[in-house]
C-alpha cells in the first residue's frame, strides 16, 4: 500500500480518520468516473469535497483530482469509498460533493462559505508567478458588478449567503494590489447582507497612516476578515519557488497582519503556510511569527497541481512532528483566544477543508 508506513503512524497517533484526510489533502485521488471541475476557482480550490466515515464519526476535506495519484474514488454498496491500488477502503465509505454546477460566480465550500474568484493573477502576464499556483493570467475582471449582484441575488432568493470569501489574483503594479477593483464587489456583498466577507490579498505597499486608512476604508466596504498568506518562510526558497511574491519581506507580511488586526479584530487576520515547501522548523518559526503578529496561522498540505511549475513534484512528508506541531500551535491560540477561537473564524478557516488542523477547525455543511 503506498504511504503504508506513514497511514501506520498518523492512525496510532490521532486515528484512521485523521490519517486518510491527511493522505488525501496530499496525494488528491483518481475518479474511476467523470466528475466536472469548473475552472471558476484556481489553485487548491479547484477540488471537490468528501466525507470520511467510519462508524459514527466522519471528517470533511477537500480533495484534488489527480491522474497520478494513488487513491482511487470509486462507487460502492454505501455510495463512494476511497481505495488504495490494492482495493483496500481507506475508511468505511466515503461521502462525496461536487461545488461546481449549481453557479459560475459562487461556489460553496463547508460551512456554509461561499468562494469568488474576481480576476487573474498578474504574475503570470509579468512571467514571475509562483511556481505551485495554478491561477490564470489577469485578462480583467471575469464578471461585471450586474452579473455579480444577479447571481448573488438569485441564490439568495434561495437561500441566503452569510460567508463569502473573495480570491483574486495579485495587481502587482498597483499599490492596493487591486483591491480598488475589487471594492464594488464587496460592497455588493454588504448591500446583500452578507454577513462576513473574508479578503485573500497581497500586502498592499502602504505604510503607517495610509495602511491603516486602506484597512479602515475595506471595513466600512464590507470586509470582516483578511488573508495574507505568507506561503513560503525561509528567504531563500521565497525567491526560488515565488519570484515576484518572495521579494516582499516576511516583516512586511506580519506588520500588516498586525495592523489588521487592531482594526479588525482578534482572529481576523490569517496567513498560510504550506507543508512540504517549508521544513518543520520553517513552519514552527513562521506559525509563531504569525501568532505573535496577532494573526492565525494555517498550515495547508502542498497538492502538486496540473498545469503548475512544480506538477511533477511529490515531496516525502514526515507527519509525526506536523501533528506535534499541529497541537503547539492549537494550544497558543487557546491559551491566546480561548478555548472557542474556532467559532470566530471566517473565510478558509472557517471552511477547514484545507488546512490540516481537523477537528479543531469547524466542517461539514
Amino acid at each position: 500500500m503506498p504511504n503504508q508506513t506513514q497511514f501506520k503512524i498518523i492512525f496510532f497517533i490521532e486515528g484512521k480518520l485523521k490519517a486518510a484526510k491527511l493522505l488525501l489533502q496530499k496525494e488528491g485521488v483518481k475518479s474511476q468516473f467523470d466528475i466536472p471541475i469548473a475552472p471558476n476557482r484556481i489553485s487548491t480550490c479547484n477540488g471537490i469535497f468528501l466525507r470520511l466515515n467510519e462508524g459514527d464519526k466522519y471528517e470533511w476535506l477537500k480533495v484534488n483530482l489527480r491522474d497520478n495519484s494513488p487513491y482511487y474514488l470509486v462507487k460502492s454498496k454505501e455510495g463512494f469509498a476511497v481505495t488504495n491500488e490494492a482495493g483496500d477502503k481507506l475508511t468505511d465509505s466515503v461521502g462525496l460533493f461536487n461545488p461546481y454546477g449549481g453557479s459560475r460566480i459562487f461556489t460553496p465550500q463547508l460551512s456554509g462559505v461561499y468562494a469568488v474568484s474576481l480576476f487573474g493573477c498578474e504574475l503570470i502576464n509579468l512571467g514571475t508567478d509562483c511556481k505551485f499556483c495554478a491561477s490564470p493570467a489577469y485578462q480583467g475582471m471575469k464578471y461585471s458588478r450586474t452579473e455579480f449582484g444577479d447571481e448573488l441575488r438569485r441564490i439568495n432568493a434561495v437561500r441566503q449567503i452569510d460567508s463569502v470569501t473573495v480570491n483574486a489574483g495579485s495587481i502587482v503594479t498597483k499599490k492596493d494590489r487591486g483591491y480598488a477593483m475589487m471594492a464594488p464587489y464587496i460592497q455588493i456583498l454588504k448591500q446583500e447582507r452578507v454577513k462576513s466577507v473574508n479578503l485573500e490579498l497581497m500586502p498592499p505597499t502602504f505604510q503607517g497612516r495610509d495602511l491603516d486608512s486602506f484597512l479602515e476604508n475595506a471595513r466600512e466596504d464590507g470586509v470582516t476578515s483578511l488573508q495574507f498568506n505568507i506561503e513560503v518562510w525561509d528567504k531563500d526558497k521565497r525567491l526560488q519557488i515565488m519570484p515576484y511574491k518572495g521579494k516582499i519581506p516576511t516583516e512586511d507580511y506580519l506588520a500588516t497582519i498586525n495592523r489588521t488586526a487592531v482594526i479588525f479584530g482578534p482572529g481576523k487576520a490569517s496567513s498560510g503556510l504550506i507543508a512540504c515547501l517549508n521544513d518543520i522548523d520553517e513552519l514552527r518559526i513562521g506559525a509563531n511569527a504569525i501568532i505573535d503578529a496577532d494573526g492565525i496561522p494555517t498550515i495547508d498540505m502542498f497538492r502538486s497541481l496540473s498545469g503548475t511549475k512544480l506538477a511533477n513534484l511529490n515531496p516525502t512528508v514526515n507527519y509525526k512532528p506536523l501533528l506535534v506541531l499541529e497541537k503547539e500551535i492549537n494550544q497558543r491560540l487557546i491559551d491566546r483566544y480561548g478555548t472557542n477561537f474556532s467559532k470566530t473564524l471566517e473565510g478558509c478557516l472557517k471552511c477547514g477543508g484545507c488546512n490540516t488542523y481537523g477537528e479543531n477547525l469547524p466542517t461539514g455543511f
